[in-house]
């Protein structure tokens, strides 16, 4: 789980990284800048850029 802040309330929340990186695996071919998360207290849309979202999401493992 990803640890998220809401920039609008402040609450933390946990977002789920197979989610994210099934999102990410769908609009790869889109070059998107931001993910499109909702806050689960306020329910509005944090945009969390792509870099940072891949930091924190676990490194696809090589084929060979």
């Amino acid at each position: 789980m990803l640890n998220i802040k809401c920039y609008h309330c402040g609450k933390s929340f946990a977002l789920d990284e197979d989610l994210a990186a099934a999102w990410l695996e769908e609009h790869k071919e889109e070059h998107p800048k931001h993910y499109p998360a909702h806050c689960h207290f306020c329910r509005r849309v944090i945009k969390i850029p792509i870099q940072q979202l891949r930091r924190s999401l676990p490194s696809e493992p090589e084929q060979a």
